[in-house]
């Protein structure tokens, strides 16, 4: 039993001896007599890996705006592309009504070229009939004079 309590202190002393940073040791080898706050390479990799690690927690922050930043915009965006599909509808609606609009247009169009086309032809016929009418009152006067002509000749012969 001491000899177990013995052979955990020993390993778990052993635990607690951390090689420097920088330097991998193999077991049984002896660790560097200059530590790394003495020795002037290892000082400053320390400082630039520090320097490093400012620096890239900076970028991540920067990264991380930027997402937040492109996270609105594409809500932005997203919310743009639903007016424009609206607004795409809506005038899809609008170019229905004036593509029904027009055909009604043409419709009316079509109706007023025939009512023009049958108002001349009845203007032609009327025309012809104010003609034949003139006609008809030239006999008539002429046609009216015969009886009068007659009375005339009838007195004149003594009756």
């Amino acid at each position: 039993m001491v000899f177990c309590f013995f052979f955990y202190a020993c390993s778990a002393f052993g635990a607690e001896i951390r090689p420097v940073p920088g330097h991998y040791l193999r077991q049984g080898e002896v660790a560097p007599a200059e530590g790394v706050l003495f020795f002037k390479d290892s000082l400053i990799a320390i400082v630039n890996a520090l320097q490093e690690r400012e620096q890239l927690r900076a970028e991540r922050e920067n990264l991380q705006a930027q997402v937040g930043t492109l996270k609105a915009e594409s809500e932005e965006m997203q919310k743009a592309v639903k007016e424009l599909e609206e607004a795409n509808r809506k005038l899809e609606v609008s170019n229905d009504k004036a593509d029904f609009m027009i055909s009604n247009f043409n419709v009316i169009l079509g109706m007023y070229k025939q009512a023009l086309v049958d108002v001349q032809a009845s203007r032609q016929a009327l025309a012809e009939d104010n003609k034949a009418l003139r006609s008809d009152l030239w006999w008539s006067k002429v046609l009216a004079f015969i009886p009068i002509i007659g009375l005339v000749a009838s007195v004149i012969s003594g009756f």
